[in-house]
């Protein structure tokens, strides 16, 4: 059996990942693949939940997907810290060959200069759904399925952790402050589990490209967002050349269980599209 979970799967690029591992089912060579989709919106869970049942309604007998849906804010550590230990507990009671944990979840922050930030309160908020908690829930994942020495004789099929990430991990966008800050903190979270957990547990930061979503709405229409960044973002709106969301999540999977996946990487859609 191989259990794969992924935060932020209402909408957007998490629906789209949930529907990637459906359909490349095969990739994870299980008879067995237990989907875990996490997010704060129950309606939106359910109907990523639909979809995914009806991508799995063909021929292939040979591994059956089971869906599980948890309502849960990873933003309020009172939601998030039990939840996570439930998991963690249920899924190693059931031994799984392969856990696969995909941090989605995450949000743009506020629009506008480094000066312009609102307050302090705001700041311990937006570092709690997108840095605190991705970084416990590894803690806690490596607690259970990790190692305190790389050295040790790795597992036949390494645990993986993909971190959504973005360009902004690793280039300075104007106005783009506490996303950038997030990104990149959380590519680095990654980059030194890969050098601590050796063959233990892989992890890629996966940045899947622009893609037309309301993250990208937000800031192709606020006042605050910079002139040239505006100005690309409605480029790709007006001709149409947005990353689909299903094809960078499908590159996404594919390159996970493909040859070339060097854990602790930081990999763009566009490095690997054909």
């Amino acid at each position: 059996m191989k259990v794969v979970l992924i935060t932020g799967a209402s909408r957007g690029f998490g629906r789209s990942l949930a529907l990637a591992f459906a359909r490349k089912r095969h990739l994870l060579a299980d008879k067995t693949v237990q989907l875990h989709l996490w997010a704060r919106d129950a309606s939106g869970l359910a109907e990523t939940a639909r979809l995914v049942q009806d991508a799995t309604k063909d021929n292939d007998a040979a591994t059956t997907v089971h869906v599980t849906t948890t309502v849960v804010d990873m933003g309020a550590r009172d939601d998030y810290v039990g939840k996570i230990d439930a998991f963690l507990a249920a899924v190693h009671a059931q031994g799984p060959s392969q856990v696969v944990l995909v941090h989605n979840a995450g949000t743009l922050g506020e629009i506008g200069l480094a000066q312009d930030l609102s307050s302090v309160a705001f700041l311990q908020d937006h570092m709690e759904l997108n840095v605190s908690s991705v970084m416990w829930f590894n803690k806690r994942f490596l607690d259970v399925f990790g190692t305190r020495d790389a050295s040790s004789p790795a597992p036949a099929t390494p645990h993986v952790l993909i971190n959504v990430s973005s360009l902004n991990a690793i280039e300075p966008f104007a106005t783009c402050n506490t996303y950038c800050v997030i990104k990149a903190a959380r590519d680095m979270h990654h980059r030194v589990i890969a050098v601590e957990q050796g063959g233990f547990v892989k992890t890629l930061n996966y940045a899947p490209g622009p893609m037309d979503t309301n993250m990208q709405l937000a800031l192709r229409e606020s006042d605050r967002t910079d002139a040239t960044l505006k100005g690309m973002f409605q480029q790709l709106k007006t001709t149409g050349t947005y990353v689909d969301t299903l094809a960078s999540a499908t590159l996404c999977v594919e390159h996970v269980f493909g040859p070339t996946f060097v854990s602790g990487s930081h990999v763009d859609y566009y490095d690997i599209a054909a």
